[in-house]
């Protein structure tokens, strides 16, 4: 026992000196100017700058616990010219192994952001889908009532870029025209387009507010010198050392293997060898004693359970479309959810909660083909939840029976996008 302590004494000592060490690369400019540089993600190298570190000199130090062999490729470090409107990134492994990037105007070939507003007479629109297209780049993004019709895109290939809306109306789907917009390089006022919906269609307030000229989106709030420290300290706090980040994660779990481990053998060891007093002394605190002291949690083993076989899906072939039913008055359901064959849960909120084959909905099915991009919706409101297909290729049912138009959904019921299978509960 007593070398186990000092194993897990010096495991820990060596694990704070690998936690000291430091990984730093340095982004360096042929002139002063202003510009953001940040680390992204390449799968987010066009959405918003997540931890952004303005540089108003010619150099900038950026420190990470990002490892190069593990992250390099995954990751990019960006840089915004916020006075040129242009933008560019270069991988984190290739900046990584030389430990700088001595940046050049070329380099900067992108345009740093452009933003549209999709709105209708009385204001930006409350929901839809908005689709952008461009050389290497493709966004298709939901817009909500909090979106206020806004999507900024980022890093944008100088050239046309198409653009065209989706949205409900009447329980009918509707598209925009597709339109293009130009966009060019060195362009100091950020890019703003706005697409006009012809139709009366329900919409999120007041209109978004433009941008202040001369900044990009990521810049919005630099003015502000308590957000802009804040940020920037923020950054540094979230970006630590890294060059011994792979010692140190080892070290860590070695060390609590080792803590768990000794405390188990002791505990162990000590009841095993002093049962009697064991039992007397929680006999006499009034704690009920198993009396199998070798297994002191009482617990006693469980046969495994063969899973059960999965249902095939039958639909109903001659069962009635279900058809939409006036809504029962009924109190605040408590905690509505859809629980898949799968033993998935997606809990639903009040409102419209969107069911589809893409990430980020409020019911994601990702990786089932059957299940379309915007497959349906469920409306929860008064304590009553109330689905509606989406205009989805292979449909939504209900107990079997294809849903036309809004069906109400009580406890029990079975709902079924595509292939696969929901039961609604409460």
């Amino acid at each position: 026992m007593l070398r186990l302590g000092w194993l897990v004494v010096a495991t820990a000592l060596l694990g704070a000196l690998a936690g000291a060490q430091s990984r730093k690369i340095t982004v360096e400019f042929p002139d002063q100017g202003d510009r953001l540089v940040y680390l992204q993600p390449n799968d987010k190298l066009h959405s918003a700058p997540e931890a952004p570190r303005t540089a108003n000199g010619k150099a900038i130090d950026l420190e990470t616990s990002l490892d190069p062999e593990r992250d390099g490729q995954n990751v990019s470090v960006v840089i915004l010219d916020r006075k040129k409107g242009n933008a560019g990134s270069k991988a984190f492994a290739e900046v990584a192994k030389s430990g700088s990037w001595k940046v050049a105007d070329a380099e900067l070939k992108q345009v740093a952001s452009i933003g549209f507003v999709v709105k209708a007479a009385e204001g930006p629109v409350a929901s839809g889908v908005l689709h952008l297209k461009a050389s290497g780049l493709e966004i298709n993004s939901l817009l909500t009532a909090s979106d206020k019709g806004r999507v900024d895109a980022y890093l944008v290939d100088p050239g046309d870029v198409k653009a065209t809306f989706e949205y409900k109306l009447s329980g009918q789907t509707k598209t925009l025209p597709e339109q293009k917009f130009e966009v060019k390089l060195g362009q100091a006022k950020p890019y703003e387009f706005t697409l006009d919906v012809p139709d009366k269609v329900d919409v999120a307030g007041p209109a978004a507010e433009p941008r202040a000229k001369g900044k990009t989106a990521a810049a919005e709030g630099d003015d502000e010198e308590d957000g802009t420290t804040k940020a920037v300290e923020k950054a540094r706090k979230e970006t630590p050392n890294a060059i011994g980040s792979v010692l140190s994660s080892l070290f860590s779990m070695v060390f609590g293997l080792l803590v768990v481990g000794g405390v188990a053998y002791g505990l162990w060891w000590y009841i095993k060898n002093n049962q009697k007093q064991v039992q007397t002394v929680l006999t006499q605190a009034g704690v009920p004693v198993n009396p199998d002291l070798a297994d002191p949690t009482g617990a006693a083993p469980v046969a495994p359970q063969a899973p059960k076989p999965v249902e095939k899906i039958v639909l109903d072939p001659t069962a009635s479309p279900v058809t939409a039913a006036p809504a029962p008055q009924t109190s605040a359901a408590k905690n509505p959810r859809l629980v898949g064959d799968d033993g998935s849960l997606h809990l639903l909120t009040d409102g419209d909660n969107v069911v589809g084959r893409e990430t980020g909905l409020q019911v994601s099915i990702t990786g089932e083909s059957s299940v379309s991009r915007l497959h349906a919706r469920v409306m929860v409101s008064g304590g009553q939840a109330v689905v509606s297909d989406a205009g989805s290729t292979n449909g939504t049912f209900v107990n079997g029976a294809k849903a036309v138009g809004s069906v109400p959904l009580r406890p029990g019921d079975s709902v079924q996008f595509g292939a696969r299978r929901f039961r609604y509960e409460e």
